[in-house]
């Protein structure tokens, strides 16, 4: 059993130099240090590592990758083209999910910076997931924003009003969050306000 166990400790060692010397250890909150055994050496280590690195960028930018940032705008963009077609339910399938989806990727991402942000050896690893957050979130609100007019083809209303109003939250300077608000006023939810012409004398003296 004692042979055993050292031989799994050597995999070990094996294992943890590849990672020691991959950009991600870097950021660990605690130094790994390379270890090198008998069976592999320093040249082969780096090589690991090299390729663990690639391997895992490779799959996060995988367009068949269901938790990954290309696979949801793959998603959004096939649905684009099912509502243009009129195939709503076909759209509604896909669309739907992935909306709870990136709500939920939202909040994990920013979660993970809350938690990177305040260890010196992972604020790039923390800005990462900053920027990934912020990339959920924008592609959350452009799921949604297909989802609400979908609800609104289907005499939902209701539904869509809820998702409209949280992209205007979300994106209130924005050309999205200004054509969800848009179709807030065109289904009766809310209303543009028609100023008169005294008003817009008034407002353009304020102006100047």
């Amino acid at each position: 059993m004692k042979k055993i166990e050292k031989f799994a400790f050597s995999v070990f060692l094996v294992i943890l130099s590849a990672i020691g010397q991959s950009v991600y250890a870097q950021n660990l909150p605690f130094p790994v240090k390379p270890v090198t055994s008998p069976q592999t050496s320093g040249q082969v280590s780096k090589t690991i590592a090299q390729n663990s690195e690639s391997t895992s960028l490779a799959l996060f930018l995988s367009h068949s990758n269901p938790i990954g940032i290309v696979n949801a705008e793959d998603s959004i963009n096939k649905t684009t083209v099912l509502i243009q077609k009129n195939k709503l339910e076909e759209a509604k399938i896909i669309i739907e999910p992935l909306v709870d989806w990136l709500e939920d990727a939202t909040e994990c991402h920013t979660n993970l910076y809350k938690v990177l942000k305040d260890i010196e050896t992972a604020r790039v690893q923390a800005d990462l997931e900053r920027e990934l957050a912020l990339k959920s979130a924008i592609l959350r609100d452009r799921a949604a924003y297909q989802l609400a007019l979908l609800y609104i083809e289907e005499n939902d209303p209701q539904n869509a009003v809820t998702r409209l109003v949280d992209i205007v939250r979300s994106q209130p300077k924005t050309q999205l969050g200004f054509s969800a608000y848009q179709v807030l006023q065109q289904i009766g939810f809310t209303y543009k306000v028609q100023l008169t012409e005294q008003a817009q004398s008034e407002t353009i003296q304020k102006i100047k």
